[in-house]
């Protein structure tokens, strides 16, 4: 569901007045061994999770705590 609704979520959320360079994170298979991570900005979360071509299950984290990762880059 995460991935399906990605898309919608992230314009709403903006449209709303989220900032478009709120932190934010896909996890895909977390907690396994075939864990994939994508960090981004909201408003490139949608390509980047295209580029790297995640699948379900994924989770999507947005907001501050997001940049509390050692794995954040910094933008």
């Amino acid at each position: 569901m995460g991935l399906s609704t990605l898309p919608a979520l992230a314009q709403k959320l903006m449209n709303h007045g989220l900032p478009s360079g709120t932190p934010a994170v896909a996890v895909e298979r977390g907690t396994t061994p075939q864990q994939r991570t994508v960090f981004s900005e909201i408003k490139d979360l949608v390509n980047e999770v295209k580029l790297a071509d995640l699948v379900s299950p994924t989770l999507i984290i947005i907001g501050k705590v997001v940049a509390l990762s050692p794995l954040w880059p910094q933008f």
